[in-house]
Order: structure tokens, then C-alpha cells, then sequence
């Protein structure tokens, strides 16, 4: 957990045949982020531009021992999702 984002642990069971599948989910929450940079709007969009960088910095090294598969990014109610 940082000061804008909480990565957690996604374990989904089913279905049985596929056996046990683990995963990250980075949220980030984008009023928090928002309260960091107040009235600077500039910097809020600099901050999202961040998070798209990463993304497509991921997407790049897809396949790479020592770095995570992006399943998918998106934002929803507020919060953006990796």
C-alpha cells in the first residue's frame, strides 16, 4: 500500500480443471490523487500519463521472467486499474 495505490492479491479457484490461478491488482485511486495535486490540474494529468506509461512499458516486456503479465488496465467508479 503507498499513498495513492493498494496492490492486492487475486486468487481465483475455479474452475477446478484449470487449477489455481494468482494474480496482482494495482488500484489506483484517482481522488486521492487529485487531494495530492489540488488546484493543479497539470499535475493530476501528468500523474495518469505515469500510469498509462507503465502500462505500455509492461505491455512492451510482456513475457519477461522478471515482470508482471498485464491482463488488462481500465478505470472504473474513480479508481484505475492494473
Amino acid at each position: 500500500s503507498g499513498g495513492f495505490a493498494d496492490v492486492y492479491r487475486y486468487v481465483r479457484t475455479k474452475p477446478a480443471a484449470a487449477g489455481k490461478q494468482e494474480y496482482a491488482v494495482k488500484e489506483v485511486d484517482i481522488q486521492k490523487l487529485s487531494v495530492r495535486c489540488g488546484a493543479d490540474q497539470e499535475c493530476l494529468v501528468r500523474w495518469i500519463a505515469r500510469l498509462e506509461y507503465e502500462v505500455r512499458n509492461q505491455l512492451k516486456l510482456s513475457g519477461h521472467p522478471g515482470v508482471v503479465t498485464v491482463h488488462d488496465a481500465f478505470v472504473h467508479r474513480g479508481h484505475f486499474y492494473i
